[in-house]
């Protein structure tokens, strides 16, 4: 049987989730749409548990939201476990009466009851038992006592709330209408959410006289505003609902204790203050970013690739020795030049991704994510970007891979998919050995200059970009999103881990594979050619390659074989830039030929802005399940690289 967990954001459902499964879930994507999946097996049985998003109400929003209503009518399962925040209890009673509608059997658990204790109230749990006629259990009796009830769900009394005479005479009229339809869904349930303008029960029922629901539901919204009842239709059915919920609360909340002075008011008060406040994040950022690159993550990293070339590749190599594998054969070049060479490409990033994700999985159970959303969104709305934005635009300044990963935060899906079209300009780590190479060869006078001016102007392209596809590509602006402001919470370490492997998991399985097939096509580029197997580099393939693209960089400045197989090297990962430049010029000399120092700010500019790694262009598509928007993302890099190196070069040929 399979069991379906859904509640608010932030009442704890992924801590139920895995005291239930014991953390053995897994991520995955739902079938036709990018919204992240978690399922696991409940320990001790069969039953399959699905985790979906945060939401506050059936009636959709954003992508991962409409994921909810797919699911309660597509999908087969045996029950819904509804996790209530007590602290927070009218506004999620609202989600639970749309689920109880459904007629679907359902547990409801209530969580953050430490939480109300401190204003000074307690939950009479027989009393929500009474109102709501199903079961309901407290998350902090343990995993043992939520067990027995779990199993015991059946479908009880279809459950109803009566509505206001104009609401009730509509649901009816739509109930006529719906006996034509043929669906096992409640009919009453499937009505109230057609009058709250559900659109996703009308694309899943695919009605063949749609427009004539609409039009009724039309007249009963007329009906409603005339009689003033409401602003809305969906304004009344609310109102019926928040009259239900507030009778009910008040025979289950009862005074019990004292209030607990809050302590944090001024703390939160400097953290969402407009400039204590984005201090404060920068500093986090600094400290997480050092942490992650320099403390531990780079330490780590150089251990990983010290022990692949000084043990594991050595080992290999004699093993494939003793297989009977020569060392000049393909095979064996192929192996340990490709595939290994690759498989340390990824392995060297690990550690910096799993500190990364273990460091900001912290900040977001601690509360304090959302205070950092609330100082960055009006900075980013300006350039029409989400205030959830500025986490990966931080994290592409380490590696674009885990910043597009990390756009899952986002919830609506074009403000995400606008984000990752323009991470890819921030300038990343990788990228670091090419300033260093060209900036030490032709510029050593300005050095600091230079690579202060690099970073400027990554972050400039990647807000006018995002500026610039808000009003052509994205042109439709997202309502602005409404953010609940979490208490501070005691981060739980075992989460916290378990988040970490799963997203580590996630990203080796996703860029892993991308990186070693490049590799193993870089390879052949390199090593063959018209003349044969392991011929010299300007007779082999990538020679020729670089001469078809040679012409096409000449008005930038950077038009030869040995600069445009660089940049084609480069698409397998940008730390192979400088030194394939080394090895194609036979050395700094051979580089120094290459470029003028219009040509070499240039080609610095270009590598900055052009088409991202082949493991971040794998990520793109992986997040998005779209070739679409991963190519426009492409061409459209491509583009602004193109248009921006061109008027560098030709500035710099006057001043330079």
């Amino acid at each position: 049987m399979e069991l379906i967990l859904i509640g608010n954001p932030n009442v704890g459902k992924t801590t139920l989730f895995n005291c239930l499964t014991g953390a053995s879930g897994t991520v995955g994507n739902w079938s036709g749409v990018t919204v992240e999946k978690y399922q696991g097996v409940i320990k001790g049985t069969q039953n399959v548990l699905v985790d979906l998003p945060g939401i506050y109400s059936l009636t959709p929003s954003s992508e991962d939201q409409g994921v909810v209503t797919r699911v309660l009518m597509t999908e087969s399962y045996g029950g819904i476990l509804n996790v209530v925040d007590a602290n927070h209890l009218k506004r999620n009673l609202q989600l639970t009466i749309q689920l109880l509608e459904t007629g679907v059997p359902i547990l409801v658990v209530i969580s953050m009851e430490d939480e109300l204790a401190k204003k000074g109230q307690t939950l009479q749990i027989n009393q929500l038992e009474k109102g709501l006629g199903v079961s309901v259990v407290q998350q902090n009796k343990g995993v043992d006592f939520l067990k027995q009830p779990l199993f015991q769900l059946v479908t009880k009394a279809s459950w109803s709330l009566e509505y206001s005479k104009v609401v009730e005479d509509g649901i009816c009229e739509l109930l006529i209408l719906l006996e034509a339809v043929p669906t096992k869904l409640n009919h009453r349930w499937l009505a109230i959410q057609m009058l709250e303008g559900n659109e996703g029960v009308f694309q899943k029922l695919n009605l063949p006289n749609e427009q004539v629901f609409r039009e009724t539901i039309n007249q009963i919204e007329n009906q409603i505003i005339e009689n003033q009842e409401a602003q809305s239709l969906k304004g009344a059915i609310f109102n019926g609902r928040r009259q239900f919920i507030t009778n009910l609360c008040k025979e289950c909340l009862k005074p019990q204790g004292t209030i607990q002075k809050n302590k944090i008011g001024l703390i939160d008060q400097g953290l969402t203050h407009p400039i204590y406040g984005l201090l404060s994040f920068l500093v986090m950022m600094w400290l997480i970013y050092f942490i992650t690159f320099d403390l531990v993550g780079n330490p780590l990293s150089t251990g990983f690739s010290q022990v692949l070339d000084g043990w594991i590749m050595p080992r290999l190599s004699q093993f494939l020795v003793i297989l009977g594998l020569k060392t000049e054969s393909i095979i064996y070049r192929v192996l340990i030049e490709g595939v290994m060479v690759g498989f340390g490409g990824v392995l060297v990033f690990l550690p910096q991704i799993l500190i990364l994700f273990f460091c900001l999985s912290i900040m977001e159970a601690s509360g304090y994510m959302a205070r950092v959303v609330i100082v960055m969104d009006p900075l980013l709305m300006r350039f029409g970007l989400d205030g959830k934005a500025v986490i990966p635009l931080i994290i592409g300044l380490g590696c674009n891979v885990p910043a597009i990963m990390s756009t899952r935060t986002i919830t609506d899906s074009k403000e995400r998919f606008k984000t990752m079209m323009v991470l890819p300009f921030v300038s990343c780590s990788a990228r670091v050995p090419i300033y260093v190479l060209m900036v030490t060869l032709f510029f050593s006078q300005y050095q600091g200059l230079i690579m202060m001016g690099l970073h400027v102007l990554s972050l400039v392209i990647a807000l006018f970009s995002a500026k610039l596809l808000t009003v052509t590509v994205f042109n439709k602006r997202s309502p602005q999103f409404v953010l609940e402001v979490p208490p501070y919470r005691r981060p739980q370490f075992k989460n916290i881990l378990i988040q970490t492997i799963n997203r580590g998991t996630d990203f080796f399985q996703t860029a892993g594979k991308f990186i070693i097939l490049g590799s193993i096509v870089l390879w052949f580029l390199q090593s063959t050619g018209p003349g044969g197997v392991y011929v010299a580099s300007d007779a082999s393939y990538l020679a020729v390659l670089g001469s078809m693209l040679a012409p096409f960089f000449v008005p930038i400045g950077l038009g030869t074989w040995q600069v445009a197989s660089s940049l084609v090297i480069g698409f397998l990962a940008k730390e192979l830039v400088a030194s394939s430049l080394l090895i194609i010029g036979s050395g700094e000399e051979g580089v120094l030929s290459l470029f003028t120092p219009a040509s070499a700010l240039s080609f610095l500019t270009f590598s900055l802005l052009y088409i991202p790694c082949l493991a971040t262009v794998g990520v793109m598509y992986r997040e998005t399940q779209s070739l679409k928007l991963t190519l426009g993302m492409i061409g459209f890099g491509f583009g602004v690289a193109y248009l921006v190196s061109l008027m560098i070069y030709h500035v710099g040929q006057v001043w330079l």
